[in-house]
Formats: structure tokens, sequence, C-alpha cells
């Protein structure tokens, strides 16, 4: 389905894929009740060649969280459990203070007091080799046995402090396991998924090899023009905090889910007042533009565009995702890629700022980003003595710097963006020595660097 805007996001979409080496990527647009955009962009597969559609399954990662969480209030709908219960009712051994329980709304908003103890990933990162750790996962009691073990970790009160937590979510799945005597998956397919028509959707492997369209992604890392191939990371442990794929053509069902408050077409999910419990702010959160949103359940809640945005994204070693919507303007966005570098966050956010009728090139995240861009490379000095590398590791820019007093590697951040002048952290207090790149005038590229007291040419 066309659109005016089709020209507008097919734009920034090469754009941005072309400049941050995006190998595929797959969007839909929802609009006043309609899909007003879906397109696939780029490849799904690189080794075959085989082109990313709307129709291409990928991890959508902790934008799971969010079906999680409707599950949860559809158990407490219906009576059988209620998010102000204490986590003990359903976890007798669950560690806490006994004047001031955890509640399963503390869990779902990460609000808990536990810091992330990741054991529910430890099978992801075995999965891909990043990262090996011995610890024995591999069933619910090990994971019980993990997050009992780690009572001393939890120095804040429920609700005092935010901390980001996949376990907890894990642990949610077999509250709802418990009550519901299914697998989780299977509730979730019949009770979510299926009223969604969301039909291809899934956490199982074996439903993504039989997949009808047989049309699904493969995951990709590309560092230093070498490309390494990641799968999909599938596990038990995953499937709450972040174990769905689906594609952006299925995604805009549950857009249209969000906007129209628990109703999609003629199936009642949750009634509207359950609905927008999912997003009423529960505790501060930091993955919020200048950490002013707020998390409620499975959902992130700021002020953006004028309005409010309700967004939420997703990272796996395979794949990004980002969802993004604006329910009083009846707006929403899905992006997804096949990468780890969750450029489609950008990408999410410059098709929303197109259509609330402000320039993509004036966010803060996409400028900021340009600018990384601008800067990043290799600079020598006076007959390449000394060297100079900026390049971006994970969320930090990092700068490779060599002077008389050897070479550091330095995460460095923007001071002054108007006039280049980036900082970087020294071991005395109040002191930030400054690193300024200069443009030629002609080309408006990077010409040199400027440190302490060492120029840095560009090459």
């Amino acid at each position: 389905m066309s659109s005016n805007y089709d020209d507008c996001f097919t734009s920034l979409i090469m754009n941005l894929m072309a400049k941050h080496k995006v190998p595929g990527l797959s969007v839909s647009v929802v609009k006043d009740d309609k899909i007003i955009f879906e397109r696939g962009f780029g490849y799904r597969n690189l080794e075959e060649l085989l082109p990313m559609t709307e129709n291409t399954l990928i991890g959508i990662g902790s934008i799971s969280k969010s079906f999680t969480a409707l599950a949860i209030l559809q158990l407490q709908e219906k009576g059988l459990l209620n998010i102000s219960d204490p986590i003990k009712k359903y976890f007798p051994w669950f560690p806490e203070n006994p004047d001031k329980p955890i509640l399963l709304k503390h869990l779902l908003s990460h609000s808990s007091g536990f810091p992330a103890l990741d054991g529910t990933i430890i099978e992801m990162l075995h999965h891909n080799k990043r990262h090996i750790d011995f610890t024995p996962i591999i069933s619910r009691s090990d994971l019980e046995w993990y997050v009992k073990s780690a009572e001393k970790e939890r120095l804040f009160e429920p609700g005092e402090r935010f901390f980001y937590n996949n376990d907890m979510y894990a642990l949610i799945g077999y509250i709802i396991e418990d009550i519901t005597g299914q697998k989780f998956s299977e509730y979730m397919r019949e009770h979510c998924l299926s009223k969604l028509e969301m039909i291809r959707t899934s956490y199982n492997s074996d439903d993504v090899k039989k997949d009808s369209l047989n049309d699904f992604s493969t995951g990709y890392c590309i560092e230093d023009n070498k490309v390494t191939t990641y799968s999909h990371p599938y596990s038990d442990f995953l499937d709450p905090p972040g174990g769905i794929l689906s594609s952006a053509h299925e995604m805009a069902n549950y857009i249209q889910l969000i906007l129209h408050r628990g109703q999609f077409h003629d199936s009642l999910i949750l009634h509207p007042e359950t609905c927008e419990i999912l997003w009423n702010p529960i505790i501060k959160c930091p993955y919020s533009y200048k950490g002013e949103g707020y998390y409620g359940l499975g959902w992130v809640r700021e002020e953006r565009f004028g309005t409010t945005l309700l967004q939420h994204g997703g990272g796996l070693s395979s794949s990004t995702a980002s969802l993004m919507i604006l329910p009083e303007l009846n707006i929403g966005v899905f992006s997804a890629e096949n990468d780890a570098n969750a450029n489609c966050r950008l990408i999410t956010e410059g098709i929303l700022a197109i259509l609330t009728g402000n320039d993509p090139e004036e966010l803060p995240a996409l400028k900021y980003k340009n600018l990384i861009s601008m800067v990043e490379g290799t600079y020598k000095s006076y007959r390449e003595l000394y060297s100079l590398k900026l390049e971006t590791k994970g969320p930090l820019l990092m700068a490779h710097l060599e002077i008389d007093d050897g070479d550091f590697d330095i995460p460095i951040s923007v001071e002054d963006p108007e006039n280049l002048i980036f900082t970087i952290p020294t071991g005395f207090p109040d002191q930030r020595e400054k690193i300024q790149f200069v443009r030629d005038e002609k080309t408006g590229k990077i010409s040199y660097a400027t440190f302490d007291r060492y120029l840095y040419h560009r090459i």
C-alpha cells in the first residue's frame, strides 16, 4: 500500500542503511487504522541474496515483554492473579524484605530492586559464542536457584530503583505456566497471537523452519568489512523477556491493538481500562529521551513530538527492533534489522518525525549519529609519528590515542557539537582534556584534529 509519504520514508531508510551498513530492514507504518507503508529493504540473507520483505520473520527481542505483560493482564481480568500480588505467593523461595514485599508489578516494571543477573541469557551468549560463562543454567530449577542465590545483590527496595532485568520476566513466564497449565509459548499462541491474526509469529524454531512463506532472516555482524553470521538464539528462558519472531506486516496488527486499547477487529483481547494499565507510569526510566520517561508494564512512556509516545526496543545478537506508537495521533511504526546495531530506532523516530511535520535531520539521535560518522576514522601526526583512531564500540565512541606518554584507549563524549569539540576523562578531578575536529572550508569534511599539543591529519 502506497502513501504520499513513500518517497520521504524510502529516502530516510535507504540513506541510513547505506551509511550505517545495515544488511536488511523491514518496516510497517500504521496511521488512522490503515497500513500506509510496509516494505523490506536490503537482504534477509546475504549468502543467497534473498531480499528482506515486510513478511520476513525476525527477532523482536524485548518488545516481547509487552506481550508478556498483556498476558498477565488477561489473567488479571479473569481473576486468576493481580499485579499487586506479592511474588512470594508464586515463589515462596523469593528473596525479599518481608516488611516491603516485592509485587508482581515490580517484576513487570523492572523495579524489584534486583540488578540485572542475566541468568536467562547465558544460553544466548553461548549460542553465538559472544561470551562464555559456565554457570550451568539449563532448567527452571537452575534459574530459580540462581535468582535465590542473588539475595545480597538486592540493595534497593521495590519501586526505588530501575534495573532492567530479563530474569524477572522469565519468572513471570513461569507464573503464566503455573496458573494456566500451559507452556508459555502455547498460551501466548492461543490467547494473544492467534486473536491478533499473527499467524506466522512464533517463539519456536520448528514453526520458523516450517514457515509457509519460507521467509525468515539471518543475523549479521559487520565490523572492519568482515561479516559474521548469527542465528536467532532460541531458548525457553528467552521467550517471556525477548523470544518472539514476527514480521513487520503482522506487527502492524499489534499496533492496531494498542491504538484501539485492547480491541483488534472483532476480538476484545483486553478491556480498554485494563489495556491502559500497560503504560501507566511506575518508575522513571533512563531508556527515554533525556531520561525523562517512565516504565510501565513492558512499555516506556514519554512525551515526544508534542504528544504521548509509547515505545520499546529489542536487541539480540542476530537482530534489533523498534516499536513506537503515538496513541493520541493514531500512529504507530515498527522496524527491525538483521544486525545488533539498532539503527532501526533512528528510522522509527525519523518516520514519526515526518508524520508529525518535523525534520528527521533535527532529531537529537540522528544528529549525534551523523556527528559520530563524520569524525570516525584514522588521523596521523607529523611524519605519522603518532595516530588517533576513532570508532564506535557498542554504545561508546572510543579513541585510540598515541602520544609521547604511550598508547591509550579512551571513551570520549560530545561537549560542543557545533564546534566539534569532544572531551576525554582524566584521572584528576574537574579536569577534562579536549579533542577538537576541524572541517575543510571547501569540502566540509574533517581535515584534522587537535589534542593537547598534538595535531593529527585525517588520512
